[in-house]
């Protein structure tokens, strides 16, 4: 479903509003989708962010 998501829909992986720990969330900000921990599981292998088309949200650096 996750590649199907990213690479047919070209959406970001987890859907617009999906919460994350700490009231975050992922958003679109009507060019791109921004993801709240995309930097924090790069190194994480069963993450999906490796392929997931947002980008990490600079406002939760």
């Amino acid at each position: 479903m996750s590649l199907y998501t990213t690479f047919i829909l070209v959406e970001s992986v987890h859907p617009v509003g999906t919460p994350f720990p700490g009231g975050l969330q992922v958003k679109y900000d009507g060019e791109k989708f921004l993801c709240p921990v995309k930097e924090r599981q790069k190194d994480n292998p069963g993450a999906v962010c490796g392929f997931c088309i947002a980008e990490q949200d600079p406002e939760t650096m």
